[in-house]
């Protein structure tokens, strides 16, 4: 009946938000995931950028495939946010157990359920709705793992975590959190871990390895780091002005890197520098492959990190406070930004014709669209939020039955560190996360009221059972 009622609510939330006619949202990387995905889709085979995963391309090209447009996606991604409210449900439940589980599942899954970004990307050209299940179910089958270590079991949960890396390039922490895992919960027994992690880590390679390989085939690289380069590019020049790539008094001897560096440089002090344009040029003016791009960007990166660590760590760490608390995701933003940046006429005209019509952020259809991802926005619970979350770690470090509750919040700090080292405080990147953070915070509540009754329940047995005072 809990799980029913999280299903409701989530299906009556989108239902309503499809109904105001919102215009499928798109960024400029969405046409990065869209032409490949219609390739696949009409027969041209399938070869995204070295920077993608392939998992999302092939799921928009199934949507293609099976007869459907960008509308249609748009009402399955919301569909898969109907099966995420679902799935932390069962997150809050199997972290806690019997009892305070309940509770914490159906806090957190009606809190994923109505939150207002994460309806708001999934109605997104963009890889987080599907992310978003995909790294709450491995999660959800890690804690499964542990608590039933079968071979299945813990193969079957390397596998999506494996897919989690194949959506996102930041799932590949996802895996190693599913390594460090046994290791966290098993305690002491270290041989025993080593096995679970080797299952695991099976189930994992099982999924990766395959395309690991066939970007080797194409590009010469295993593909892992496919997105490392322009990633901390845009970390250390767009979010941060702290590091310097062109030093007079350094000159590079090297004539392909002191190019890199003054484009890099350039860019870096212009208005809004952005790691896809600088990857853009140096791939355009040097002549390079996009494995060649990826591998320079990212040594340089490194050159400029080494410089200055200790300023890189303690920007890392605000910017990951910053991402854990969130921000108020506002829909104007988001729907107007295809027109007021004209992304429709920077797109190849084959893909920009599959487009819905862009509709104005004004009107009775954007105001109920408006308000319903306004009712409950994270961010402006994000002290008790905090503070909850700490708790739920407190508890399952606690209690031994709650032990399995450190796995989401592993993987939500882990993934929150790894956002803000790599890319840096992009709000977007926190949304996959939330139903972790949802269910290790729902059980921060619901675990100290499960033992305060319990308490209670306890002190009153006694007294009833307690000898009456004289009596025989």
């Amino acid at each position: 009946m809990l799980l029913a009622l999280v299903v409701v609510v989530a299906v009556g939330v989108r239902w309503a938000f499809v109904a105001s006619g919102a215009p499928l949202f798109v960024t400029p990387d969405s046409d990065d995931y869209l032409l490949p995905a219609y390739d696949l889709a009409h027969g041209r085979g399938f070869d995204p950028e070295l920077r993608r995963t392939p998992l999302y391309p092939v799921f928009i090209a199934l949507v293609l495939a099976a007869g459907g447009n960008l509308a249609t996606l748009g009402i399955v991604q919301h569909t898969l946010g109907v099966v995420t409210a679902a799935v932390t449900y069962g997150l809050g439940r199997t972290a806690f157990g019997p009892g305070p589980g309940q509770a914490a599942g159906l806090l957190a899954g009606l809190a994923v359920a109505v939150s207002g970004p994460l309806l708001i990307y999934e109605h997104y050209l963009m890889a987080e709705s599907l992310f978003t299940l995909v790294l709450t179910a491995a999660i959800l089958l890690l804690m499964l793992a542990v608590r039933c270590p079968s071979v299945g079991w813990l193969v079957a949960a390397g596998a999506v975590t494996g897919l989690a890396a194949l959506t996102r390039p930041v799932g590949q922490v996802a895996i190693a959190v599913a390594l460090v895992g046994p290791f966290l919960l098993a305690l002491p027994r270290v041989r025993e871990s080593v096995r679970r992690a080797g299952l695991i880590a099976v189930g994992a390679a099982l999924v990766v390895l395959p395309w690991m390989a066939r970007t080797w085939l194409v590009h010469g690289t295993l593909g892992a780091e496919g997105a490392l380069g322009q990633a901390l590019i845009g970390r250390t020049v767009r979010h941060d002005k702290g590091f310097v790539y062109e030093d007079a008094s350094r000159p590079d001897p090297d004539p392909i890197r002191a190019a890199a560096r003054q484009i890099i440089q350039q860019e870096a002090n212009g208005g809004e520098p952005s790691g896809g344009t600088i990857t853009q040029r140096i791939q355009d003016e040097l002549g390079l492959t996009q494995a060649q791009t990826s591998a320079l960007l990212r040594d340089l990166a490194f050159d400029a990190i080494a410089q200055r660590p200790g300023y890189y760590l303690y920007g890392t760490a605000a910017m990951a406070v910053r991402l854990f608390e969130g921000e108020n995701e506002r829909l104007r933003g988001n729907w107007r930004q295809r027109t007021t940046r004209n992304w429709d006429r920077r797109w190849n005209p084959s893909l920009a014709a599959l487009l819905d019509a862009d509709q104005p952020a004004e009107g009775p259809g954007y105001e109920r669209a408006d308000a319903i991802t306004s009712a409950f926005q994270p961010w402006r619970w994000r002290r008790p939020i905090g503070w909850l979350f700490l708790l739920g770690v407190i508890a399952a470090l606690a209690c031994r039955r709650w032990r399995p509750a450190l796995l989401p919040a592993l993987a939500a700090v882990a993934l929150v560190l790894a956002a803000a080292a790599l890319d840096g405080p992009v709000p977007r990147f926190r949304y996959p996360i939330d139903p972790a953070i949802a269910a290790v915070a729902a059980g921060g509540l619901a675990a100290p009221l499960a033992l305060l009754l319990a308490g209670g329940r306890t002190l009153r047995r006694r007294r009833f059972m307690a000898p009456i005072p004289g009596g025989g």
